[in-house]
């Protein structure tokens, strides 16, 4: 098992979100990864929910000097140039979204550069109204679209996904 710590940041604040609607701000990304380096999680995600890349990529980058933890980062990734800006800028992994059903080629061109191993494919979901939130298309669909692409999904070496209940954000549940 391992232990993954997940940053959402908006701009250049440290956030904590509440079902994905109210937001507060939490601090600074330094002080923030400085604890969770020193209390050794196995892995540090960075989530620009904003999805802004120039701030993603800032971020990182405020960060390489005081982190020795493996980094994932994502938020407003769409394509395979920016994908290697981050890797060549510090990322152990990218996470992708949206690009996942937008542009599942894309996606495919990443994983033949980078490696399956070196991403993760984020699905943020609402379990009350039983839908993918980037999309708002129902589990029924998720669940075809991932079967019709499994094989290519594991062709590519394309096997981490991340599930995140949009209810139970900031709720400790």
């Amino acid at each position: 098992m391992r232990l993954i710590a997940t940053i959402l940041m908006e701009g250049n604040k440290v956030i904590q979100t509440y079902n994905f609607k109210e937001k507060k701000i939490i601090g600074d990304i330094n002080i923030v990864v400085k604890h969770l380096n020193d209390w050794q999680v196995d892995e540090i995600a960075i989530i620009q929910i904003d999805q802004n890349f120039q701030k993603l990529l800032e971020n990182l980058n405020s960060i390489l000097e005081i982190c020795s933890t493996p980094l994932t980062v994502g938020g407003g990734i769409n394509s395979l140039e920016e994908s290697l800006e981050l890797t060549r800028n510090g990322a152990d992994r990218i996470c992708l979204q949206r690009l996942f059903f937008e542009n599942l080629e894309e996606v495919f061109k990443i994983a033949n550069t980078l490696g399956g191993q070196a991403l993760t494919i984020k699905v943020d979901f609402d379990s009350k109204l039983r839908v993918i939130r980037s999309n708002k298309r129902n589990f029924i669909y998720f669940y075809d679209y991932l079967n019709k692409n499994r094989n290519k999904l594991i062709d590519y070496g394309i096997s981490e996904m991340f599930f995140y209940d949009i209810n139970a954000d900031g709720l400790i549940k």
